[in-house]
């Protein structure tokens, strides 16, 4: 083997390896977000969700975000990936079931709060208007679970992609 042949092997070994890893990173990147790439609240565990909004793919906060951006926008929405509300487990769409309209709004919540009256900076209740993550759109793996969840906080179940069809 000639010494111009092993350095172009030790090329394309070093190319692939470089690719490879790229490739990767490519795929785990958007797990790694935090923060929704739209509204800038930060992304609860049992409610990452990942959308394209036309053409463009968007990790975030909750299927109403991505609802909202697609109505502002008036581009169409196709969800990739929800999460399990219950369970923090990924789930895929054509899965899901949703409880929408429940007395929980989580985009809302500083992580581990359990209130969503906003305040003034003298403590003082400010009544909120519009909110793009409202009303909430909460997916679950199991329609008893989204059944239990409505028995308690209120909202309509149904299944997801016809409740966001709509």
């Amino acid at each position: 083997m000639t010494r111009t042949q092993r350095v172009a092997g030790v090329g394309v070994v070093v190319a692939i390896a470089l690719g490879l890893g790229y490739a990767g990173w490519r795929v785990s990147a958007p797990s790694r977000i935090t923060v929704c790439e739209l509204s800038g609240r930060p992304i609860h565990p049992n409610m990452r969700t990942v959308a394209f909004i036309g053409n463009s793919r968007k990790v975030l906060c909750c299927p109403t975000c991505a609802l909202t951006a697609g109505a502002q926008t008036h581009q169409p929405v196709r969800f990739e990936q929800l999460t399990d509300f219950e369970t923090s487990k990924s789930l895929r769409p054509e899965d899901a079931f949703a409880v929408q309209g429940s007395d929980l709004v989580p985009c809302d919540l500083p992580h581990g709060s359990h209130t969503t009256e906003m305040l003034n900076p003298d403590g003082q209740p400010v009544p909120v208007v519009f909110d793009r993550c409202s009303p909430s759109i909460l997916a679950f793996a199991k329609r008893e679970s989204a059944d239990r969840f409505a028995a308690e906080h209120g909202g309509k179940v149904g299944r997801f992609l016809q409740m966001t069809a709509q």
